[in-house]
């Protein structure tokens, strides 16, 4: 997933969001680090992009 940090493609879905945007928000469920940077950046406000949008799957205990 690291490696896709740099990729600028734009996904089909999740209204415009890069590849590398997506791997971000990945290595940042996995606990990985090297999301932090990017991560930085964003809550700065210095990197334009990440969706405005999110989504919660609550676990069914039924």
């Amino acid at each position: 997933v690291a490696a896709l940090l740099d990729d600028t493609a734009v996904r089909a879905t999740r209204g415009g969001e890069t590849v590398a945007e997506a791997a971000v928000w990945a290595l940042a469920r996995m606990d990985d680090p090297r999301c932090l940077p990017r991560l930085t950046e964003h809550v700065a406000g210095t990197r334009p992009g990440f969706a405005s949008v999110g989504a919660y799957y609550g676990s069914s205990a039924n």
